[in-house]
């Protein structure tokens, strides 16, 4: 078996050790230890047992990390809570690695087992992506978070949710202990290495600031000054004026040809996108990243017009994440939906978003910036516990985000979100159904009745 988890020099680890004192396996990545307020060196559990281990792991850990873990008689791979260290592997040859570009460091190897049938069909090339396990070689599989790869049989085995996510009896105390989580991140990480955080007009990264209240000193904001970004930019601008935040705006530094067709094989061919073309943008700064990304979860992002007793279907589903009806892709998310525990349809789709989207198109990206590491302090086992905790009506409203700040930073919330508040919000509305069209009618066919019934 061969392990690889970075193409850029050694990547941070650290030991793991059971109840008993054994060391039962390694931390990959950047873990985040809130139980002992730092960037994890050596991590000590009570517990005896892969499950009660990788329990206790999920409770205290943030960050982005992978676990391999081996206690003799286990032997498996475990992602964080949405698999920013994102995993492929070959069952056959029994290889895992970071990126196909580990499973293939020939180049020609590399490019053989491209399947350029399934990038078409999947239309990679323009806003798709590669769900259920899928990549973009023939043979290899991407391991979906929430899921451990099982290193004798090499299996993919679902580990959570085994049940449905309990309502908060309060639901304001889950979104304090949520930005608390958040906030603590934040500060360890601003304690190890330079720290930048986005800034846009948007939810998540409003919620990032209200959790740097007590960390303005500590970090710095920047915004990306990309096509359609201008009312991020005014608005980034605007509150970092008001709030008195170090912020830049970074003006877009479009890929070279070679630099593009690196960051290509950085991800393995499974998606392109804006950041295909733009990553050098970021390459200034130095030490971590921190975006918004998985904040959605908070607000049912693949709800529209679903109940918790709406049937799913493979089809539906692919509807909902905006991918074509390609039977090599209903296999899987008919594959998906059967492996799903006893849970309600909002639930199930919630769980699409981490799994099928996220953590298959976000954080498939995970190697792909050479010189700055991301950071993502909304994903851990707790925050998601917390998010999924909250009353259906708040999440379905969209108003969680804007509650928690209201709780963190209230006067952040005298600034729209995602909104100029004039005319030009109207404007900026008409600007988007020209400027992608496609994507305004994938939207629509979100409206279509999608959900079938199973027979």
């Amino acid at each position: 078996m061969g392990t690889a988890v970075s193409l850029y020099g050694p990547a941070r680890s650290c030991p793991l050790r059971d109840g008993r004192g054994a060391c039962v396996g390694l931390i990959i990545g950047t873990a985040i230890d809130l139980a002992a307020g730092e960037i994890a060196k050596a991590i000590d559990t009570r517990a005896v047992g892969a499950d009660a281990v990788l329990q206790d792991l999920y409770d205290r850990l943030a960050g982005s990390w992978l676990c391999v873990f081996d206690d003799g008689d286990v032997r498996r791979v475990y992602l964080d809570a949405n698999g920013t260290k994102s995993l492929v592997f070959d069952p056959h040859r029994k290889l895992i690695g970071a990126t196909a570009q580990i499973l293939f460091p020939d180049t020609d190897a590399y490019d053989r087992r491209l399947d350029h049938e399934l990038l078409r069909a999947m239309n990679v090339d323009a806003d798709g992506w590669l769900p259920g396990g899928l990549t973009a070689h023939s043979g290899i599989e991407r391991l979906m978070p929430n899921h451990y790869l099982d290193l004798e049989s090499f299996t993919v085995v679902r580990h959570w949710p085994v049940a449905p996510v309990p309502v908060a009896p309060v639901p304001d105390d889950a979104l304090r202990g949520m930005c608390d989580r958040i906030a603590r991140a934040i500060g360890i990480l601003a304690a190890d290495r330079p720290t930048h955080v986005a800034l846009t007009a948007g939810n998540e990264t409003r919620l990032l600031l209200a959790c740097c209240r007590d960390l303005r000193e500590e970090v710095d904001f920047f915004t990306a000054a990309t096509v359609g970004a201008e009312l991020d930019v005014h608005r980034a601008r605007d509150l970092a004026l008001r709030f008195g935040l170090r912020h830049c705006v970074r003006h877009v530094v479009r890929a070279s040809v070679q630099q593009a067709d690196a960051w290509l094989r950085r991800v393995g061919h499974s998606l392109t996108g804006a950041n295909h073309y733009n990553h050098p943008t970021v390459w200034p700064m130095r030490g971590y990243m921190i975006g918004g990304s998985s904040g959605e979860v908070a607000r049912g992002f693949l709800w529209l017009n679903a109940t918790p007793e709406t049937k799913l279907s493979a089809a539906a589903l692919a509807d909902r994440l905006k991918l074509p009806r390609l039977p090599r892709l209903l296999a899987r998310l008919d594959a998906w939906l059967t492996g799903l525990p006893p849970i309600d349809t909002l639930l199930a789709l919630d769980l699409a978003y981490i799994e099928l989207r996220m953590g298959s198109w976000g954080y498939a990206q995970a190697y792909a910036n050479p010189t700055l590491e991301a950071q993502h302090v909304l994903v851990s086992r707790a925050i998601f516990e917390a998010m999924l905790s909250l009353p259906v009506a708040m999440r379905r409203d969209d108003t969680a985000i804007r509650r928690a700040v209201e709780l963190t930073w209230p006067e952040l919330l005298t600034r729209p979100i995602n909104r100029y508040g004039d005319w030009r919000d109207v404007q900026k509305q008409i600007t988007r159904v020209f400027r992608r069209p496609a994507r305004v009618m994938a939207k629509m066919r979100q409206y279509r009745p999608a959900m079938a019934r199973v027979s």
